[in-house]
């Protein structure tokens, strides 16, 4: 239960380490931590990889354009 939450509040979060409940804390904040970090990171990849994404394909048009004499 406890890794389920974490998972989906890291991925709901800004921050990769939001704070463990006062419950939690003293038996589980080492799940708690983990969870919300791998979360955040799939909350963040597509985020990031989007605006690689569009870098290169808008890199590889103007390459292309270019190689035509189209700009």
């Amino acid at each position: 239960m406890v890794a389920s939450f974490a998972w989906k509040t890291g991925y709901e979060s800004t921050r990769p380490h939001p704070n463990c409940p006062p419950l939690w804390a003293r038996d589980c904040s080492d799940i708690w931590d983990r969870n919300c970090t791998i979360g955040w990171i799939f909350y963040e990849i597509p985020r990031f990889g989007g605006g690689i994404l569009v870098t290169l394909i808008i890199g590889a048009i103007t390459a292309f354009a270019r190689s035509r004499d189209w700009m």
